[in-house]
């Protein structure tokens, strides 16, 4: 499990190779059972557990990525799926920019920056329509 408050991966805790191999109810898991357990112990969890600290460290943007939204016409939307803390919903304000994130930490993030945020998993996100 994620130890919470931490602010790196070094000291967030994740689960043992025993416990991948078995189910919630202690038997043999399918192989997606153990799949989705291996993403949420070791994706999911750290970035739970890292997500007090990840704004600060991360400040810089991608140059390509930068360029990318801001060659984008004004008006057009800018659906940023994972999008962690959010930093390149504010790039430009031509665009109306909405972020999904799965991790509740990141998601806050995103929200502190004033973009609005869905809490949702990119394996199962849909856009209506």
């Amino acid at each position: 499990m994620a130890t919470t408050g931490a602010t790196d991966t070094t000291t967030c805790r994740t689960g043992t190779r025993e416990n991948l191999s078995m189910g919630e109810k202690g038997n043999v898991a399918t192989r997606d059972d153990r799949m989705r357990l291996l993403e949420k112990v070791h994706v999911h969890n750290v970035y739970e557990c890292i997500a007090s600290g990840v704004s600060q460290k991360r400040q810089k943007t991608r140059p390509k990525i930068r360029q990318f939204l801001q060659e984008l016409e004004p008006g057009s939307l800018i659906a940023d799926i994972g999008c962690g803390d959010g930093k390149y919903l504010n790039i430009t304000s031509a665009c109306y920019a909405v972020g999904c994130e799965r991790s509740s930490g990141m998601a806050q993030l995103t929200a502190g920056r004033g973009k609005p945020v869905v809490l949702g998993d990119n394996l199962f996100f849909a856009l209506p329509g």
